[in-house]
């Protein structure tokens, strides 16, 4: 199950094949081999540098230049699909509320650059007393944007915290009360312990 760690994925027998078929989200399958990871889920060299002239036109947008005085805070919100399924939550205007102020309270010159897939909501319900920029660019140079930011707000983009580090808030209850997802989705393997649910 995507939102549970199995223990029996650790302990392969060598000598069969497997097919895994659905999502690994489970922090508990990567965080002993974060390192190593994180050295091989790279970017090709295109779209690093396609995100690092876009970082620097933000920043220059907002006047946050040298970039070593900002915050850059990743906002991923997914809705679209997950917004008619009967068994899943979607991140509320109340917990983008609360996961800017989260940062407000602790940081400085904070740009928020927010990725999502129903844009047009992001920028109606996002706070407006914030300097943010609303991202829309192939799906890869938007993760990789995300990824290169210093914290992460998620709403249901468990990789985007995942691969950027930094402090990670996510919308802590995705799964409707009684729905099948509640009942496959261990809370506790699919968020990541050092992260703040809001």
């Amino acid at each position: 199950m995507s939102a549970t760690h199995d223990k029996n994925l650790t302990n392969f027998n060598q000598k069969e094949s497997f097919r895994l078929r659905h999502y690994l989200q489970s922090w508990k399958y990567f965080f002993p081999f974060i390192k190593e990871l994180k050295k091989q889920l790279t970017f090709r060299a295109e779209i690093v540098n396609n995100v690092r002239g876009n970082i620097i036109k933000i920043l220059h947008k907002f006047n946050y230049v040298p970039s070593y005085n900002t915050t850059l805070v990743g906002v991923h919100i997914r809705r679209g699909d997950l917004v008619n399924r009967g068994d899943r939550n979607v991140a509320s205007p109340e917990y983008l509320i609360r996961a800017v102020k989260y940062f407000k309270d602790r940081y400085t010159n904070i740009i928020f650059i927010v990725a999502s897939n129903e844009i047009a909501w992001a920028k109606k319900y996002m706070p407006s007393d914030i300097s943010v920029e609303f991202i829309q660019n192939r799906a890869e140079v938007d993760m990789a944007t995300l990824e290169s930011c210093n914290h992460t707000i998620i709403s249901f983009g468990w990789w985007s915290g995942w691969l950027a580090g930094g402090v990670v808030t996510y919308f802590k209850w995705p799964a409707k009360p009684g729905s099948g997802l509640e009942k496959r989705m261990n809370y506790t393997d699919y968020f990541y312990p050092g992260w703040i649910g809001l």
